[in-house]
């Protein structure tokens, strides 16, 4: 379980390292668990790499 604002890109990275999801649901809170999204570990390494890649160009 990830609740989005508590959670970095960092994060979410190491719990799919940690559980080898395919997905992550996103919740409000832990005392809130409703579901608000799902996070895909396709879409949060893109969204890794296009950060990576522009730290690269601004370096």
């Amino acid at each position: 379980m990830w609740s989005g604002s508590r959670c970095s890109i960092g994060d979410a990275l190491q719990s799919f390292l940690e559980h080898q999801d395919e997905g992550l649901p996103v919740v409000r809170s832990k005392s809130d668990p409703k579901l608000l999204h799902t996070v895909y570990k396709t879409s949060l390494l893109d969204a890794y790499f296009c950060l990576d890649r522009a730290q690269e160009l601004h370096a």
